[in-house]
């Protein structure tokens, strides 16, 4: 019995390490069906990188003229921008974005399988190729160089130390966030909903995980080398640029159709609803995981719909729903169906596996063909920013469109530019200077333009 145990284990270890290493194939594949960086601010993080470690780490530093949170500098990524360093030395900075990505990416795989296994969720292998086939667009976000993958992993690490009530570790990647990414007030969601989920399953109120959570974010702000600057950044973040904000920002702040979310996001929906199906019909109650998780998917799908970017944080939570209701409501489940269904479900693993590894492989193409949609040429701007650097220019540089600030700063970061990053930071600053702005970008300005760029916009 000892011998079949033995190599049942290193069966399942050598059908984890298959399915890692095909997952990690298809993220290469995307990563690489555009040569340059994918998206726009990958540009930025990886050449911040390189910034700080020519400059010193804690230096004092803006390329971007009007800011509406202080004159000195605050990057919200800080920590993010320090592990990337390695990675902008070893590889160089274009390269450097690719694999960066690829390794914050199976480093979030480690840590889902992690959680699953705590979570004595089976068939782990099968639930990883799940998670690709829920959303190409998700894997395209998936596949960005940016914070929103290292602080997702964060975030579901958070989730699961407050529901075990690891307080200390709790603390601790509390006081990471703030430093790591700025939409980290995202880890207030979970909090919530592991707080209720006590109150309801236990009748008592988690306050040793609330004060760690608490004090742990308050902590990471407090010792941030741009405190208290970060404070005020992070709240025009959230509200003015954010939740609340006046104007257009990138697409990730635009809603999905109806018709876009309830087609080529139904995957994920119908896993939610069927998942809710499958615990609805049983007298038995949802574990104290399983509540948790769906206090936090509901919000999530509804902010995924307003808002595409949430896409990233509702389907890691969804799925682990998913997982915990199967892991707890499968076999009653299977009793309620007929016979022949039940035998086939029952013993029908090897056919899922391959049904959701073809599924992971087509939504994965999904996602490698909106990535080589972008006819951008990666080095449309690397001439322009040079002849700039060569040629000493010491006023600012006029932009016409936010989104070519990245790449701009990606080959020259020694000059300062009008806009950047968002939008709604030059609105914030000065609400007829952002008009004046449009006006000129769509020609439909009628005052003298030498006076609007020296005199107004000191460009």
């Amino acid at each position: 019995m000892g011998y079949d145990i033995k190599k049942s284990n290193i069966a399942s270890f050598l059908l984890f390490i298959t399915t890692l290493l095909f997952l990690i194939f298809l993220l290469i594949r995307i990563q690489y069906s555009y040569p340059g960086i994918i998206g726009y601010d990958g540009y930025y993080h990886i050449k911040m990188a390189k910034v700080m470690y020519d400059n010193g780490i804690f230096f004092l530093f803006s390329s971007l003229i009007y800011i509406p949170f202080g004159k000195n500098f605050v990057d919200h990524h800080f920590l993010y921008h320090i592990l990337l360093i390695p990675f902008s030395l070893l590889f160089g900075l274009m390269e450097g974005a690719k694999i960066s990505a690829i390794f914050f990416d199976f480093l979030f795989l480690i840590v889902l399988a992690s959680i699953l296994k705590k979570l004595s969720v089976k068939n782990i292998p099968i639930w990883l190729l799940v998670f690709f086939s829920l959303s190409s667009t998700f894997l395209f976000r998936f596949s960005l160089p940016r914070a929103t993958v290292p602080s997702c992993l964060i975030l579901l690490l958070c989730w699961y130390l407050m529901l075990k009530e690891k307080n200390l570790l709790l603390f601790i990647f509390s006081a990471v966030f703030p430093n790591f990414y700025g939409g980290f007030s995202s880890i207030f969601l979970p909090l919530t909903a592991v707080s209720l989920t006590y109150v309801i399953k236990e009748k008592r109120l988690p306050y040793k995980g609330l004060v760690s959570t608490i004090s742990g974010v308050l902590f990471g702000l407090i010792i941030s080398p741009f405190f208290p600057d970060n404070v005020k950044f992070i709240y025009f973040q959230t509200t003015s640029a954010g939740i609340t904000r006046s104007i257009r920002g990138g697409n990730e702040w635009m809603s999905f159709s109806p018709e876009e979310f309830f087609t080529i996001q139904f995957p994920f929906i119908a896993v939610f609803l069927v998942s809710l199906y499958i615990s609805a019909v049983s007298e038995k109650k949802m574990a104290k995981d399983s509540l948790s998780l769906f206090f936090i998917s509901i919000p999530l799908i509804i902010f995924a719909y307003k808002w595409r970017r949430f896409i990233e944080l509702a389907v890691p939570f969804v799925l682990l729903f998913s997982a915990t209701i199967i892991r707890d409501y499968g076999n009653e489940y299977l009793s309620k169906i007929k016979e022949n269904s039940r035998s086939f479900l029952r013993y029908s693993t090897p056919f899922f596996f391959f049904f959701f590894l073809l599924l992971a492989f087509t939504t994965s193409q999904k996602a490698s063909k909106e990535v080589s949609s972008d006819t951008r040429n990666p080095y449309r701007y690397r001439n322009a920013a040079k002849w700039l650097y060569e040629n000493a220019i010491g006023m600012p540089v006029y932009l016409t469109d936010w989104d070519d600030y990245p790449e701009l700063f990606f080959y020259n970061s020694k000059n300062r530019y009008l806009i950047g990053l968002d939008p709604a930071f030059l609105y914030i600053y000065d609400k007829r200077m952002y008009k004046i702005w449009i006006e000129i970008n769509s020609g439909r300005y009628k005052g003298d333009l030498k006076r609007a760029f020296t005199e107004i916009f000191k460009t």
